[in-house]
């Protein structure tokens, strides 16, 4: 009868309701137990890796030096990544910053004269060749940052082997310059740090 329908229909949603009400707290219970899932790790902040070394210093042309008996390669990250490699040449330094063509380095050189006078500059690094030189050398081409008077761009220019500290800021993240060499090609290829129209160096990758 109807009514009997209505009667076992109420009967079973009393039932479900009695179920759901024994059963929740169990699935919650379950829930909370469960282990958790696992944290994404924070790759923190990106590495910017910096390089200093020592060496002799000789002008070759007004925009031109040779950096020649390159040692106390350093090179170490910025803060607040604190790591540093002391293994590296000169030509996997130089090497890296093929890797951002449009944004060649700055740095900062100082030389020291045979009369013992102290003379630095901030420049831009602009090319770089070591098709005939040794493994420690290497001849850039850059370009003065700043204002810096005649005096002192000439007797630079003038130095031959004058005692010398670089400065070099900083390269991309993807420098692997931790823990080894960094990742670059090998053999020997064309590489310039700038679009530069004039090619005074032939630009030589160092082959390893």
């Amino acid at each position: 009868s109807p009514s009997a329908d209505i009667h076992t229909r109420r009967r079973g949603s009393t039932l479900l309701k009695m179920k759901i009400t024994i059963l929740l707290p169990y699935f919650i219970a379950v829930r909370a137990f469960a282990p958790a899932p696992e944290p994404t790790p924070d790759p923190g902040p990106p590495k910017s890796w910096l390089f200093s070394a020592t060496g002799y210093y000789t002008g070759l042309a007004a925009n031109t030096f040779k950096m020649s008996g390159t040692t106390n390669i350093i090179a170490f990250t910025d803060r607040p990544i604190r790591e540093a490699n002391y293994d590296m040449s000169l030509g996997e330094v130089v090497s890296l910053f093929h890797q951002e063509p449009n944004n060649p380095p700055n740095a900062v050189v100082t030389v020291t004269t045979d009369g013992g006078e102290m003379l630095s500059a901030a420049m831009m690094l602009s090319h770089y060749d070591d098709s005939t030189m040794k493994s420690d050398e290497m001849a850039f081409n850059f370009s003065i940052l700043g204002e810096v008077d005649d005096i002192t761009r000439q007797k630079m220019r003038g130095c031959s082997k004058c005692k010398m500290s670089i400065f070099v800021d900083s390269v991309a993240e993807n420098c692997k310059c931790y823990g080894g060499s960094p990742n670059t090609p090998s053999g020997k290829k064309t590489v310039q740090f700038s679009k530069a129209k004039h090619n005074a160096l032939r630009l030589v990758h160092p082959s390893h």
